[in-house]
């Protein structure tokens, strides 16, 4: 993950907006890098939150991405 961290910078970010359903509020996911450990966390609407909300979140939504953030995302939860 750490590849997708601009080149000289330390940190870096990855989000998505998500439409809710009708009536609720849009899901901001955002996943937080770190190049030089290579770790990362995730935010659901500004709040930390883990791999395994994020995955709930997306399926209560319907959601089947099948893009490289989506599954470079899940395979280091």
């Amino acid at each position: 993950m750490n590849l997708f961290v601009k080149n000289g910078s330390e940190t870096g970010y990855i989000e998505i907006e998500l439409k809710g359903p009708v009536g609720k509020s849009n899901l901001v996911i955002r996943r937080n890098l770190k190049a030089s450990s290579k770790s990362s966390s995730f935010t659901l609407n500004g709040a930390a939150a883990t791999g395994n909300e994020i995955k709930l979140k997306m399926a209560e939504l319907n959601v089947q991405v099948g893009n490289l953030w989506y599954d470079l995302q899940l395979s280091y939860v």
